[in-house]
């Protein structure tokens, strides 16, 4: 069954709410193209075989009280000059990592927690530009936030507390 002309369109400026995306695909949800901008609202992605939400190629989203958890590498990928908005979102319980940003990601984390992963909770690499406003990156095994020589982060009034290795790992 096809969907009508100008469906796909639709789907990537869409709204879902209070979705339920698990499985064992390479990623969840993807996000992809400059002209992609859905929004997420008390959405669970969870159990990602690479990753939960992965957004690239200039794409942007907006995820709102959104659980992220359970994915075998990072819960949430950000590449390629993609842009996405977090707010209030969960991102926990990664096999590796929590949120992993590069080769240009972008991308802002309002009120944010970050907990439970891996390895690191946050890593930017390659690039990344990434802010945390208000975020709680908290009890993982790793680093709390990773930050490759490549890469750029803004931290504005965050904890970062309770990892097995570093709070925070700036090289």
């Amino acid at each position: 069954i096809g969907a009508p002309l100008g469906a796909a369109a639709a789907m990537a400026r869409g709204r879902f709410e209070r979705c339920d995306f698990a499985g064992r695909g390479w990623s969840n949800v993807e996000i992809r193209d400059a002209g992609s901008a859905p929004t997420f609202c008390h959405c669970r992605i969870s159990d990602g075989k690479r990753g939960g939400v992965y957004i690239h190629s200039s794409a942007r989203a907006q995820l709102e009280d959104c659980n992220l958890s359970g994915s075998a590498l990072a819960n949430l990928f950000i590449q390629s000059q993609a842009d996405p908005t977090l707010c209030r979102c969960r991102i926990h319980d990664g096999k590796e990592g929590g949120l992993m940003s590069l080769d240009g990601g972008r991308g802002t984390l309002e009120e944010c927690e970050v907990y439970g992963n891996t390895l690191s909770g946050v890593e930017l690499r390659e690039g990344a530009t990434t802010t945390l406003v208000r975020c709680v990156v908290r009890n993982g095994r790793g680093n709390g936030l990773y930050c490759h020589a490549d890469a750029r982060g803004e931290l504005w009034d965050c904890q970062i507390f309770g990892h097995g290795r570093s709070g925070a790992l700036i090289q």
